[in-house]
């Protein structure tokens, strides 16, 4: 992998007298078009420009683009087409039409108005749009990092998902950091917490915008590939490496990564292990029958059990138990939001350890998906009304 981000030759001018024509693979181009979709904005964007699929043909490849403004993706297809300038074609029906097309190659021709395509029988005329400047997120400099494809896609998958919808713009995003031997991915919205730490050299501070998480985990496989990140002082980059390589670029996020290791209790009076499975199916039919509004249930903590119970008042109660080992004589029972409390279990496979202090106190899940690696979910309390 190089160790500058990838840099884009200037655009060409098209000869509007003549046709741009090009036969490119059907499946290329339909994983090109999911691999830059994260970039694309939602139907309600203004500007009209910013939905659409920017096309044009380099010396490494035919690039495929894709931005918001505050985010940029693009897919290098490794194929060399006769095309010449810059190709601007809304998003919404190219994408869908070329998502149901089936067959082996799509055929391309454009003046400076439309484009048309056909792939066997199929055919179709799209207007084009009038191309402008790309989004410029400057240059990343030196590469800070560098993952496996198969490590990072973990890392994010137990880290990279607590995050919601708040007015505290850092909470939108996830945290990466690597420092004295270990790299922690973290994110949180003020009511759970998830963290994943691995070992790892390197060092690394960052911000990681939803989208920006979003467009890595979809462009990712299981594959022994590198994944790299880049910096400048407004702009973070990453490189995915594949058959079809992807660059990202994103917008920084503005202000701090919340103090998260705050919320951690020191020490903990009780620690009980279950089954991880066991426990999702007890919660979701708790869950079921409880208040759907507060999503409200109480686990109680014994010595070899886990209890759960929930009720709503038009609907009925639900008490589930579930086996459980190392806990202490004297119970404890901790009010909990449902879904929180699903969304860390469901990562979960085998066995999951429990820190418990008081009802009032955060909830703290550990489990270990590979060795040296540990996954820990925080989840604040909840009050329930007896």
């Amino acid at each position: 992998m190089a160790d500058t981000v990838l840099t884009m030759p200037e655009s060409q001018v098209a000869d509007s007298s003549t046709p741009n024509k090009a036969t490119l693979a059907l499946a290329h181009l339909q994983r090109a078009l999911r691999l830059v979709s994260p970039a694309l904005p939602g139907a309600s964007a203004v500007i009209q420009s910013l939905r659409s699929i920017r096309m044009e043909q380099l010396p490494e490849g035919l690039k495929i683009r894709a931005s918001d403004g505050d985010i940029a993706v693009t897919a290098l297809i490794p194929e060399n087409t006769t095309l010449k300038g810059v190709l601007q074609i809304p998003s919404e029906r190219f994408f869908g039409w070329v998502k149901l097309l089936r067959g082996e190659s799509i055929r391309l021709s454009s003046t400076d108005r439309r484009v048309s395509l056909q792939c066997g029988t199929a055919k179709a005329s799209i207007p084009l749009i009038k191309s402008i400047p790309e989004a410029k997120f400057g240059k990343g400099g030196e590469v800070a990092i560098i993952f496996k494809q198969s490590a990072l896609g973990r890392y994010l998958h137990y880290g990279a998902f607590a995050q919601g919808d708040e007015s505290r713009y850092t909470l939108n995003g996830s945290l990466l950091k690597a420092e004295k031997g270990t790299v922690s991915v973290v994110s949180t919205d003020g009511h759970r917490l998830a963290i994943y730490t691995a070992p790892c050299p390197d060092t690394i501070l960052a911000l990681l915008p939803d989208a920006m998480v979003s467009a890595i985990k979809s462009s990712m496989s299981e594959t022994g590939d590198d994944v790299s990140f880049q910096q400048n002082e407004s702009s973070i980059f990453c490189n995915i490496s594949s058959d079809i390589p992807v660059f990202i670029e994103s917008h920084r996020l503005t202000g701090s990564f919340p103090a998260y290791d705050r919320v951690m209790p020191e020490k903990f009076l009780r620690e009980i292990t279950t089954n991880a499975e066991a426990l999702v199916n007890a919660v979701e039919r708790c869950a079921l029958i409880g208040d759907h509004d507060s999503k409200a249930i109480v686990l109680t903590f014994e010595r070899s059990s886990i209890l759960i119970h929930s009720s709503d008042a038009n609907a009925g109660e639900s008490d589930e138990s579930v086996d459980a080992m190392g806990g202490t004589a004297d119970p404890v029972s901790v009010g909990m939001n449902s879904k929180y409390l699903l969304d860390g279990l469901k990562r979960i496979t085998g066995d999951v350890r429990f820190q418990i202090n008081s009802p009032m106190d955060a909830v703290v899940l550990i489990a270990e998906p590979e060795d040296g690696e540990e996954f820990k979910y925080i989840v604040m309390p909840l009050w329930v009304q007896k």
